[in-house]
């Protein structure tokens, strides 16, 4: 099982292909709000675009897999340092999270995720 931690923020279509459907944002309205008129047709979806601005891949412990959903993004700042209070001490992979995920968040701009 590999774990993959993003921090992303929304973008013009174009510039990437990682995007969420607005079915997968739905459960943040005022987010779909906020960002409606950027989102655009792509393959038969309705779709938001977005830029990478953190990634971590591995470095959190076990409990970090009960504590957050796969897949599911998260929009305050509040659950990504609830996140770092997972990280596996010393571990390589988790050295720059704080600066990545945590320092450079913006509520209301600012999408956390973890896939595995």
């Amino acid at each position: 099982m590999g774990l993959d931690l993003s921090h992303i923020v929304p973008t013009d279509a174009g510039e990437t292909f990682e995007y969420f459907t607005v079915e997968e944002l739905n459960s943040n309205p005022e987010f779909v709000r906020r960002y409606i008129q950027m989102f655009k047709e792509y393959e038969g979806e309705v779709v938001l675009f977005f830029n990478e601005i953190g990634y971590q891949r591995s470095g959190m412990n076990k409990e970090f897999y009960s504590a957050f959903e796969n897949c599911k993004p998260y929009f305050d700042k509040k659950s990504v340092e609830k996140a770092m209070l997972y990280l596996k001490p010393n571990d390589p992979f988790g050295l720059n999270f704080k600066k990545d995920f945590v320092d450079n968040f913006v509520d209301g701009e600012s999408v956390f995720y973890a896939s595995w």
